[in-house]
């Protein structure tokens, strides 16, 4: 099955302040959930659906973040899923 992660153009994007310092492990702390959205074709472990409309809506949380996105599944021929993140929010400080 092939899953296909992106964000939508109007993401909403909470991380706090954005010094330098904590700009790249950020930057790699929201690649590792998009590549988890990925590997787990959009239902990730404790993913709660938050609403059932077209396309299903979903919340995600770690000790961390929490996400926002819609799963869409292709055909019964197409095998793909597609995830499209609406938001990501930082739940507390990263040290």
């Amino acid at each position: 099955m092939k899953t296909i992660v992106s964000f939508d153009p109007h993401c909403q994007i909470d991380v706090g302040e954005r010094d330098p310092d904590r700009r790249l492990l950020i930057k790699e702390s929201v690649r590792g959930l998009q590549e988890l959205l990925r590997d787990t074709a959009g239902l990730p472990p404790g993913a709660w659906q938050v609403s059932a409309g077209p396309p299903p809506r979903y919340l995600y949380e770690d000790a961390n973040w929490r996400i926002n996105y819609s799963r869409k599944s292709g055909g019964f021929f197409r095998r793909t899923v597609e995830v499209v993140i609406d938001a990501v929010r930082l739940k507390k400080e990263i040290v």
